[in-house]
């Protein structure tokens, strides 16, 4: 193997161990009928005038040559509607020689294997063998305008999951695993108001804007314009009912009507955006928490030129807020002692859609399992230096107490 400037030269024939590569396709392969796919993303090179067929397969990170017969037809192949042994058949190569090929794709992240069907929690699906035998028959789902429609908004959601390390269905399992997680949204920010929409456009279709975040009693005003989902002529209106009627639209999967009772589910976070020091709002709801052992986050508000999120926390197992406060004293950090102005500062309509973007990545991330950078630890943002965000870690405090049984 050969590598320069980001490609690598793999010659299959010499460097490939052909029992390591059996041990491999058993453990990829579901059955002789598998239908391998190309990830979203991946490209492959034109045609080489070359002695043996030559093919160059990459993404945004990498590339790689092979060097194999029959290689480039087997990869024009791989769309996912053409069984294994079909591919091999209609190339005309041996197992061995196309279990190769496969291989070397597998290695590098760039197959997926298997087709997830796409459950919704809001949506009726039949318990009884003999109506969803029937129901597969007539193929009913293709001819579900609704559901061909989520296929269409799921592509650009699935195009980033499917390269996560370990996933062969092109993402579908976690995305709708995202239905099972329970999100409730504490503020009235732009910031609030924007991660409420992106959890929800993102498949979290259980996320609600807490009672005391939803302006229960407010008018839309002329600050929302431009940082949210609202417009001009929504000036006026009820902000509650506005937003739960747009919610409907913006919801990546299909959500419960305002007359089905909201459903609890095991896997939950509380996000609280605001200021944690003040009466308004917070008033009970973090000791709430705590006393529930409801695991939840904090975005704060942005002051000076900068905010700060996080951590968050777990009762009992995770660093909490007076766990940080107790570090930072001891670590001479007297900046917590400010008190903050007295009327609430909002982000720019820049600042504000880049803040709810970072944090909704890192938020998709724990809610997928595959991240927990956001347990214990806060997150300083500089708005004059983009490119810099200070991630500061913590610990459980003996001096604290939150962690005793």
């Amino acid at each position: 193997m050969r590598t320069t400037s980001n490609l690598v030269i793999l010659r299959l024939l010499i460097t490939v161990n052909s029992s390591f590569m059996t041990k491999t396709i058993g453990k990829i392969r579901t059955s002789e009928a598998y239908s391998p796919r190309l990830k979203a993303g991946v490209r492959f090179s034109n045609t080489f005038s070359e002695g043996k067929e030559r093919v160059i397969v990459g993404n945004f990170d990498h590339s790689f040559e092979i060097f194999h017969n029959g290689a480039r037809s087997v990869i024009e192949l791989l769309n996912g509607s053409k069984s294994s042994e079909e591919i091999r058949m209609h190339v005309g190569i041996s197992q061995i020689e196309f279990d190769e090929i496969i291989a070397i794709l597998y290695s590098h992240n760039f197959l997926d294997f298997r087709q997830s069907r796409i459950v919704l929690s809001n949506r009726f699906h039949s318990s009884v063998p003999s109506i969803a035998a029937r129901a597969k028959r007539r193929n009913v789902e293709a001819q579900d305008p609704a559901l061909q429609l989520l296929h269409k908004r799921l592509a650009p959601e699935l195009s980033e999951i499917t390269w996560r390390d370990g996933i062969d269905d092109g993402g579908i399992e976690v995305i709708s695993a995202r239905q099972d997680f329970d999100v409730v949204i504490y503020g009235t920010s732009r910031i609030a108001v924007l991660l409420y929409g992106i959890l929800l456009g993102s498949g979290v279709t259980n996320t609600a804007m807490g009672s005391q975040g939803i302006r229960e009693n407010e008018a839309i005003s002329h600050r929302d314009i431009g940082s949210t989902y609202l417009r001009a002529s929504d000036v006026g209106s009820s902000f509650r009912m506005r937003l739960a009627d747009l919610s409907k639209e913006f919801a990546l999967f299909p959500i419960p009507s305002d007359n089905k009772k909201r459903e609890l589910k095991e896997k939950s976070l509380r996000i609280y955006v605001g200021d944690p020091t003040k009466e308004d709002l917070s008033t009970g709801l973090i000791s709430e928490w705590m006393r529930s052992r409801l695991d939840f986050f904090l975005v704060y508000t942005p002051q000076g030129g900068g905010i700060v999120w996080g951590p968050l926390v777990k009762p009992g197992k995770t660093p909490c807020l007076r766990c940080i406060q107790i570090s930072r004293v001891e670590q001479g950090d007297i900046s917590q002692f400010l008190e903050n102005d007295s009327d609430d500062c909002e982000s720019s309509i820049a600042s504000a859609h880049e803040i709810a973007g970072h944090i909704a990545q890192e938020l998709l991330s724990y809610i997928d399992g595959i991240d927990k950078s956001l347990v214990g630890s806060r997150t300083r943002f500089h708005s004059g230096a983009l490119c810099n965000r200070e991630h500061i870690t913590y610990a459980l405090h003996p001096r604290c107490g939150c962690a005793w049984s």
